[in-house]
Order: structure tokens, then C-alpha cells, then sequence
């Protein structure tokens, strides 16, 4: 099933990145909400205008995909929609809903050709996610699923299969192998906000 997805990113870093995902979303790119190669230019925008803009093309999605990169702790704008997708929104008396959030780690092409693990740089000790490469919205969001007596669910199958994260994290590779799985999935937890205990600041 398509949903309405937007792509959170650090321009300077991830271009190629973005625009492979929306090529492997094929005919699902049709509901890509999010700037492509033919969007306009905002860079002399005021502030304002290039929130509008952005608050325009979030409000109604239903998943974002944050391409995470080492310096996008210094993109200006992507802590913003990361906040603006996870807030309910109300316009002309209708709210939106909390996006779905997947995370997606960009390798490091120049330690793939020297053999190396090219999602290093975003690890702890060759293994876990280093948390801090993220904005305080994605850790805080993750390990925070209620517990089965807490749970809105009343089917405990349905509950099991809910990941421990609302937003969890996959590596560039494992996404476009199958991105309508990781958006399938983003999706229905968005669909099951009373599972987790949601930061939204």
C-alpha cells in the first residue's frame, strides 16, 4: 500500500541518497510529498516562507524517512520536520496525525571500497546505533513502546509485532531492498500511537 511520504535530509550530504529513494519507490513516488530535482530554489526565502513551504508539504503525510548523515545535526531545518511530522496539525478544522518516522543511515561509500564497514561511522563499537549522530526527537522516540498492560491493543499478536521503536533505524542498503517494508511499517505504528509513549519535542 502507497503512502504519502516525506523525505527529511541534509542537502549537502544526502542528494544522491534521496533521489535513489525516490527512484526505488517507482510508481509509490507519486505520493512523494518532499522536494525533488525539480522543486524551486528557497535559499533567499525568508524563514517564514521556506516553513510554510515545508509545513505545506508535511501536513499530509503519513510517513517521514530521515536519511541520517554525519553532519545533519547542522541542517538547519531538519529538526524542524521532524517536530512538524510527529505534532498533530489542525487546518480548516481538520487535525492531521503523527507521521510514521524510519530512519535511514547513509554509508560511507569510501570505507565500502576499502572493505570496511561502511556504516561505521554512525556505530558504537561496531554494533549498536550511536544515538548521539541523532536530534534528541529520533533517541527519545525509540526504545519507548508501553508495556502489554499499557497498550491501547487489545490483541496481543497485533501488540508483539509492533517494534520496540517508533522510529527505528536501517541501513541505506537494507531500505532500498524493500522501502515499502520499513514505510509499511513506520505506517502502522503511526496507526498504534497508544503503544508508545511518543516525544513530539
Amino acid at each position: 500500500m502507497a503512502h504519502k511520504t516525506f523525505i527529511s535530509y541534509k542537502y549537502s550530504e544526502s542528494l544522491s541518497l534521496r533521489d535513489k529513494i525516490i527512484k526505488k519507490l517507482g510508481e509509490d513516488a507519486t505520493y512523494y510529498k518532499g522536494e525533488t530535482s525539480d522543486s524551486p530554489d528557497l535559499t533567499d526565502y525568508t524563514t517564514d516562507t521556506i516553513r510554510k513551504n515545508l509545513a505545506d508539504m508535511i501536513y499530509d503525510t503519513t510517513v517521514m524517512i530521515v536519511i541520517v548523515s554525519p553532519n545533519m545535526r547542522q541542517s538547519k531545518w531538519m529538526e524542524w520536520e521532524i517536530k512538524y511530522a510527529l505534532r498533530e496539525q489542525t487546518r480548516n478544522s481538520r487535525t492531521s496525525h503523527a507521521d510514521g518516522v524510519i530512519c535511514v543511515v547513509k554509508k560511507n561509500e569510501f570505507y565500502e571500497k576499502q572493505g570496511l564497514d561502511p556504516y561505521s561511522w554512525a556505530k558504537l563499537y561496531g554494533y549498536n546505533w550511536d544515538t548521539s549522530k541523532l536530534f534528541n526527537i529520533l533517541s527519545s522516540n525509540r526504545n519507548n513502546k508501553k508495556s502489554w498492560l499499557h497498550s491501547d491493543l487489545t490483541d496481543r499478536t497485533a501488540y508483539d509485532k509492533l517494534s520496540i521503536h517508533y522510529v527505528d533505524i536501517v541501513t541505506e542498503d537494507e531500505f532500498l531492498k524493500n522501502p515499502n517494508k520499513y514505510i509499511d511499517d513506520a505506517f502502522n505504528k503511526s496507526q498504534n500511537l497508544g503503544s508508545y509513549t511518543l516525544a513530539k519535542q
